[in-house]
């Protein structure tokens, strides 16, 4: 099935799969043993995902 933004319907297996290849990076301070951690961006998919997820929470909020 494709909608009309031209994406196409995938299982919640496949979407899950899907999330979970955002690379988490971890980076160091020059000079310093400190070290943080960046999540790349999010592709156009998986933003959509987590908008309807973030809209969902908040609308079912007590």
């Amino acid at each position: 099935m494709t909608f009309t933004d031209g994406t196409t319907a995938t299982s919640y297996q496949d979407l899950l799969t899907h999330m979970g290849t955002r690379p988490r990076n971890t980076n160091s301070v020059p000079g310093t043993e400190k070290t943080f951690e960046l999540l790349s961006l999010p592709t156009p998919r998986q933003q959509c995902a987590m908008d309807l997820i973030d809209h969902h929470t908040k609308s079912h909020r007590k």
